[in-house]
């Protein structure tokens, strides 16, 4: 049994929220998701004649949304949205607490132009100092966060050697919010990142652990109910440029990366990225080298969803690797994959709907 809580920002206990309006034709009454380095959402409905919808606690970022499942806390958030309110009902939407860096500007380091460049230091160190700042600032949204696991990368081109910021690699960011210089770091190092339920920021070189014990598979007897398998060549791009601003940001610099044994194949798929950040040649060639890796083929994202023989949901965590076997015409897919997002659907019955996200390994 699903029940949706509303806490005050000291995890006090304000509301329990007992009749829910129906979200869409399938009468889902609860809808909540997360996803890797990135947030999560939940939307759920109810009357405007509720007593709970008189009492001022949907209000953005004034209260935090807690979802159970028999006892388990399986998502919390912050009030962030009522995008409709009206006669028969009001609907809310809740971020979870990652969405709250998006609202906290990095200090600045330069103030002609405003920007703020990281020329010292370790990737960790730094991390921790930008975490803090924020944190400490005049009613920063993140003041009741803290610090947990902070990991040094290595750098992806010298994997023996600790990352460490100096005058040949630097980078340096105008008007940016921790969420986007978090994710920046994240996508240079290939290291992963989340805030906890109890709110508290972790960056790792790899979350979540490999899972043997853990399998689905599509078929009779099995554990998936369903998938969706589609092979995306919208963005595919076998011969890529890439270019950024410098540190300095008087000129722009950029390196091609291309698979040329793809060619015969699809044909040479021309692609290019710019990146607003000002980057070093060696991080801007380590972003060419990751995108190229994951492009250069059609996309092969898998989602799942699970029935009643699955594992229950919550026995396994965002980063985790498990098993995916499905036979099915020209679908054929036995391998190790990593769930990196993952959706819930709960009707009016109670009856819930688990959608994992999954994507290969990258070597």
């Amino acid at each position: 049994m699903y029940k949706i809580e509303i806490l005050d920002k000291s995890n006090n206990l304000l509301a329990r929220v007992e009749r829910l309006v129906s979200l869409d034709r399938a009468k889902n009454v609860i809808k909540f998701n997360d996803n890797l380095s990135g947030f999560g959402s939940c939307r759920f409905r109810v009357q405007t004649k509720d007593p709970i919808a008189s009492r001022d606690l949907f209000e953005p970022y004034q209260n935090y949304i807690r979802i159970r499942k028999d006892n388990a806390l399986v998502w919390v958030g912050v009030v962030v949205n009522n995008p409709i309110r009206r006669h028969e009902f009001i609907e809310v939407e809740g971020r979870t607490f990652a969405w709250l860096f998006t609202k906290v500007q990095v200090a600045h380091t330069a103030t002609t132009p405003n920007w703020r460049e990281v020329v010292t230091g370790t990737m960790a160190e730094n991390l921790t100092t930008l975490f803090n700042e924020g944190k400490d600032r005049g009613h920063s949204p993140i003041g009741n966060f803290t610090l947990g696991t902070i990991q040094n990368p290595k750098f992806p081109w010298d994997t023996a050697t600790d990352w460490t910021f100096s005058a040949a690699v630097s980078v340096r960011y105008e008007y940016a919010s921790l969420f986007q210089v978090v994710n920046s770091f994240a996508g240079m190092a290939n290291a992963d990142w989340f805030v906890t339920k109890d709110r508290v920021f972790n960056f790792v070189t790899q979350a979540g652990r490999n899972r043997d014990d853990v399998s689905f598979r599509f078929g009779r007897g099995g554990n998936i109910s369903d998938y969706n398998s589609p092979l995306d060549g919208t963005g595919m791009a076998n011969d890529l440029w890439v270019a950024s601003l410098e540190k300095a940001g008087s000129q722009i610099i950029s390196r091609n990366f291309n698979d040329s044994s793809l060619f015969g194949r699809y044909g040479r798929l021309s692609g290019s990225s710019l990146f607003p950040d000002h980057l070093d040649i060696n991080i801007l060639s380590e972003r060419g080298k990751r995108i190229l890796e994951l492009n250069k083929r059609p996309n092969t994202e898998i989602s799942i969803i699970l029935n009643e023989k699955a594992l229950p949901f919550g026995t396994y965590d965002l980063g985790d690797y498990v098993n995916i076997s499905i036979k099915d015409g020209p679908i054929n897919v036995f391998e190790e994959r990593r769930v990196v997002g993952w959706n819930v659907k709960i009707d009016e019955t109670g009856i819930e709907r688990v959608q994992l996200i999954t994507n290969m390994r990258l070597i």
